[in-house]
């Protein structure tokens, strides 16, 4: 007995139609999470670093399923890049010292030498993934770390935005997507 012929035909029409849509939908779809807020982001990620690119390598085409919030989602993810990040500071999670492979989904690829802050969503098999480009920010080489001792994690976070919302105005006026984000982070810490 076959599982199509336990079914009526008005039954298995629509139930192939929905597998099929499935199936096309995820792929060609590239899913990233929509940036909801800076509360949200630091409250479910699991780990935050601050880690200098010293080796961007590989190219990586992957779907993972990830449960690092309540809902639990999968990625397709077709032009993503593997780096490796010397981890300066950890911020929040697991002490991470030395290097750290980190895949970023982002357009902008990581510069060799750069420092960034890395929310990462999920590590898997030794590697952090930060899909989203709101998961790298870029922190200048003039940025002092120490003016991050003793505070709490949210007040880390706005200094390094509003390092990288200096960075942007001395920069160009054409990171206006990234500009706004930042600036939503200073006004949710603004009270801490």
């Amino acid at each position: 007995m076959s599982f199509a012929g336990d079914y009526p035909m008005s039954i298995r029409k629509p139930i192939a139609i929905i597998a099929l849509l499935t199936v096309a939908t995820t792929a060609i779809a590239t899913l990233h999470l929509p940036f909801i807020s800076w509360d949200a982001l630091i409250r479910t990620s699991p780990v935050i670093v601050i880690a200098r690119c010293v080796a961007e390598y590989d190219e990586c085409h992957y779907v993972s399923q990830t449960n690092g919030t309540k809902v639990t989602r999968i990625r397709f993810v077709v032009n993503c890049v593997t780096s490796d990040y010397e981890v300066i500071r950890t911020l929040k999670g697991q002490h991470l010292v030395g290097n750290i492979k980190v895949i970023c989904g982002d357009p902008n690829p990581a510069k060799e030498g750069q420092t960034y802050l890395i929310i990462a969503d999920s590590e898997k098999d030794g590697n952090y993934y930060a899909i989203e480009s709101y998961r790298r920010i870029p922190v200048s080489p003039q940025f002092d770390f120490r003016n991050l001792d003793g505070k709490r994690l949210t007040r880390q976070i706005r200094q390094i935005i509003l390092n990288r919302l200096q960075q942007l105005a001395e920069d160009s006026k054409d990171n206006k997507e990234e500009k706004k984000r930042l600036e939503q982070g200073l006004e949710e810490f603004h009270s801490d």
